[in-house]
Order: structure tokens, then sequence, then C-alpha cells
């Protein structure tokens, strides 16, 4: 029978991502695997909050991988009316970031008047006992992809830059999975987060989500 750390790397193998501790090192032959194979999701821009350790220590990923990046101080203002507010006019584009909620819940708002929904969710919350609480709700590939590069490394902060880079374009069955890491540098100090991607809403055939619930302590 398979374990499931056998089933995650071999999500990493298909992925371009080896169980050797360089899941990430090399973005751009990885990118290109994807994109040959399943097809990756566009970007316009990856929000993330600099005043925010876990945050820009995401953005600063995302940036490594090659794209577009737009700083915030929890304030979506400028992001709005010098930038979104007239491109999703003219064309619903995708955006990704890790932010705290407010942020969210605007641009999620936003978006749902021109046709955007929030493809991909997850809260990562810093526990009682040092740890952070993540739950993801969203295609079951990127919570598997989250999940096995979870396997190399505890900074869920690159794990979730590198989701967001290999994210797939085509829809898929939404599902719901608990984890709980070891802690990010700054724990004691870290907001609850929110780790995001809303795109434009692409009707899927009828059917139940999965849902699995399991914790993992790196």
């Amino acid at each position: 029978m398979t374990t499931r750390r056998e089933f995650l790397q071999g999500v990493l193998t298909l992925t371009g991502l080896a169980l050797n501790g360089a899941a990430f090192a090399k973005p751009l032959s990885i990118q290109s695997v994807l994109s040959d194979e399943i097809g990756r999701m566009n970007f316009h821009t990856v929000v993330y909050e600099p005043d925010v350790a876990a945050s820009a220590a995401f953005g600063a990923a995302v940036a490594r991988h090659g794209m577009a990046t737009h700083a915030i101080n929890g304030d979506i203002t400028s992001l709005w009316t010098g930038e979104l507010a007239d491109l999703w006019r003219q064309e619903p584009v995708a955006i990704a970031g890790m932010t705290t909620y407010p942020a969210l819940f605007l641009l999620e708002r936003f978006g749902w008047d021109h046709g955007l929904r929030v493809a991909f969710r997850a809260e990562h919350k810093a526990d009682a006992n040092g740890r952070i609480q993540h739950r993801l709700e969203g295609p079951g590939s990127l919570l598997s992809m989250f999940e096995a590069s979870l396997l190399q490394q505890t900074q869920f902060s690159t794990c979730m830059a590198g989701l967001v880079a290999h994210c797939p374009a085509a829809p898929a069955v939404q599902s719901t999975t608990l984890l709980a890491t070891s802690t990010f540098p700054t724990t004691s100090e870290m907001p609850t987060l929110y780790s995001w991607i809303i795109a434009p809403h692409v009707r899927q055939n009828a059917g139940s989500a999965s849902v699995h619930a399991f914790k993992r302590i790196s």
C-alpha cells in the first residue's frame, strides 16, 4: 500500500520538486515543466505586507520566482485606485497574495463585481503552543503541493510562494486541509495571515467537494 509520504513524493516528482532540499532552488526550470504539462495561472501581481515578517518573506520568495509583487501596509487604497479598479473593468486578471484579513476581505468583494472569486484561501494562525495552524481551502492539487513542500522546510511563506508560482490554470475540485507546522521565527508577534488567489470565476460540473483533515508537525 502506498504511504502518504510516498504519495506526496510522487506529487513532488510530477511537479518537478524533489525531496532533496532543493524544492525551489531552480524555479525557472520547474516553471517550464509545469507550463508544458498542465498550464500555469498568470498573475497580474502578488500582494504582500512588508511590515509582517512572514508576509515579507513570502513577497521576497515570490520575487525570486520572477513574479511581479505589490507591497501594501494593510491598506489596499493605492493598489485599488491606482491599478486594479481600471484594470478589472477592462479584464478580470488574476492576483494572489499573503495579507491580513482586511485586505483579502476588500479585494474579494471588489472582485465579485468584475467576475472574480477567491479560488484558493489559506489561514495561517499562531496557536498557544508556538505552532502555526494552517487551514487551506482550494484545488486538491494545490493543497497536496503545499503539504509536499512542507516535507522539506518549515518556512511556510516560502512553501506558499512556490505554490503561487506553480499554480495550475485549470479549475479543480475543491478540498479542505488542516495542517500544523513548527514556528516561524516571529510567531509570537505574527498576526493571523491569509494566503489567497483571486481569479476569474469558472463554473465547474456539479459534485461534492472532498474534505480531509490531518496535522503534520514539521
